[in-house]
Parts: C-alpha cells; structure tokens; sequence
C-alpha cells in the first residue's frame, strides 16, 4: 500500500486509490489461505461443493478467519446508538442514491428515515412474536379469561421493555405508544378468538347434557314448572363444577336461559292445550317466574342475562294477561 514513485498521471491515480484506502481503511490485515481444493476444474464449481468436499487445512483456516474477524469486529455507530445489518443496509442505499443523483447529502434525515423503517420493523417483529406467545400459551396450558388477561399484560410490559432497549432515534415515545395500542388490539382480537372458542365447548357440553331434558320435554314428561326448573337447575350445577370461571359461568347462564324461555314456551303451550283453564290458575300461582327463578340463577347474574325479561313476559302473556281477559 505504500505509494509509487514518479509523476506520471497513471501513477497518480494507482496512488490516489491507495491514499484512499489507507485513510478509510485504518486497521488493516493480511491472512493467508490455501487454495480451497487442488483441481483446477473443480474451482470452476466451488460456490456447487460442500465443505466436506474442500481441503481439510482450507476449512481450518476458514474458522479461525471467522474467529479472528468476529474477536475484532465492531458494531457501527451513528450518533452514539449502534446500527444493525439490516438499519445499516438501509443507509448505504440511502447514501449511494443521493450521491448518484446528485443531491445534497444530509446524513439527519437519513437517520430519520432509518429510525422510522428499524422502529415500525421492531414494532411488526414484537407483535407477532407477541401474539405467537400468547395463543401458544393459552393452548398449552388452556388458560381463563383471569388467567389470560394477567399473561397479557406481563407480556405486554414485557414486549414495550424490549422495545425500548432496541429503539433507534432520540424520541421514541410515538412508536412506543403504537406497539402498545397494537398489543391491546391484538389482546381483544385473541381474547375474542377464545371466548368464540369456549362458547362452542359450552355449547356442546350443555347440549350433551340436556339429552335426557330434551327426551323428558319431548314426550310431555313434565307437569309442572317446578320439575323443569329443577332439573335444569341440577344440570346447570353439574355443568359448573368443570366449567367454574366467571366467563364460563355466564355463558353456561346465557345459554341455560335461552333452553328456560324456549323449553318454558313449549310446557305452556302444552298445558294451555291439556289442562282446563281452573287448573292452570292453581298451578301457576304458586309457580310464578320471579319466586322460581332465583333458584336456579341469582340476582346478579340474572340482570346480566338478556333472556331474563323475556322469560318474565312470556309467562305473564301466557298465563295471567289470558286468565284476566277470561275473568273480565
């Protein structure tokens, strides 16, 4: 690399290029390599062979160039924050374009431009990886609604700490507060997803359940009102002693309340048709939906339950606003 001597413009330019490299290129080495393999025919076809197929003493020395380079190698730096592969790629295009067309070279709004495209990057990156964990988490270990929400927000504090360590640029707050928004839209999503999920367990539980209900209210086993509710009521709690957590517990409410109005609505229909109007009277005073009804769902539940108005009207239109017209 030293420089020729004489004054000719061919040696200038040949010295001009080594100026160049010695400036940029301060810390320089020289490591020597065998040819990697002895026929020449076969380095026509070297980028086709497998190392295996290479000299022994060429792969050797492979590994401790690769040791060497990696023992001495230091990350890039820009404005004190070090620059990965692909934030470093990046700003060479944006520098070789600028130079190519001409245009003022600013090196701030490269690295504008380069903390913008690494945050978004980061930001895809923790939201996969966050949504990966989470549905791998609730269906290895089959979490609640709780159970879930809890994990959220571990993970969510979780993937902003990461964030903050690996952000690029002097204000980051902007692309913090949209990883964070994006974990909450992700978290409703996937909680939605679980919930759908779990409504069809439930759904078919309790159809699996109600077999013999159906069987007894199909054949007009039921006389009364009392032995309906009741055994909806012992279905309801065999169902919660393996569904036992909030969300469970309503859904299992819901439907139950949707199976009281429709089964409700059959009984009546099937009583007003077989029995005399007197003994309908008599059976239904003392069976009165607002004194049944808490026993088989309490209070607070049952305000929740959309089906609960409805139950109460269809007994009233039913049974007491048809005796009244009869009686006036």
């Amino acid at each position: 690399m030293k420089p020729q001597k004489g004054l000719s413009e061919s040696i200038e330019s040949k010295n001009r290029i080594r100026r160049f490299l010695t400036n940029f290129f301060k810390d320089r080495d020289c490591f020597m390599m065998v040819r990697p393999i002895i026929e020449e025919k076969e380095m026509q076809n070297l980028h086709n062979l497998d190392a295996s197929q290479l000299r022994p003493e060429f792969n050797e020395q492979v590994s401790t160039l690769k040791r060497k380079i990696y023992s001495k190698v230091k990350p890039k730096m820009f404005k004190g924050k070090p620059i990965n592969g692909p934030a470093f790629i990046v700003l060479c295009k944006m520098l070789c374009q600028t130079l190519n067309s001409g245009d003022v070279l600013s090196l701030e709004s490269s690295w504008t431009v380069i903390c913008k495209i690494e945050c978004n990057r980061i930001i895809q990156e923790l939201s996969d990886r966050y949504e990966t964990e989470t549905r791998s988490e609730m269906k290895d270990k089959n979490l609640t609604q709780p159970q879930i929400k809890q994990f959220h927000k571990e993970k969510r504090l979780e993937m902003l700490e990461v964030f903050r360590k690996r952000a690029m640029g002097d204000d980051v707050k902007e692309y913090e507060e949209q990883l964070n928004t994006i974990l909450k839209e992700k978290y409703e999503i996937i909680k939605k997803s679980q919930c759908d999920e779990m409504r069809e367990v439930l759904k078919g539980a309790i159809e699996e359940k109600l077999e013999d209900f159906k069987g007894k209210l199909g054949n007009k086993e039921y006389k009364s009102f009392i032995d309906l509710v009741t055994d909806l009521k012992n279905i309801k709690l065999d169902l919660e002693k393996d569904y036992h957590d909030d969300f469970s517990r309503d859904v299992l409410h819901e439907q139950m309340f949707q199976k009281l109005a429709s089964s409700t609505e059959e009984l009546v229909d099937d009583l007003i048709t077989n029995l005399n109007q007197d003994s309908l009277v008599n059976k239904m005073k003392a069976e009165t939906v607002e004194s049944r009804l808490p026993a088989i769902f309490p209070p607070t539940v049952r305000n929740k339950a959309q089906n609960f108005q409805f139950a109460q009207n269809l007994f009233y239109q039913k049974f007491f606003l048809p005796m009244k017209l009869t009686k006036y």
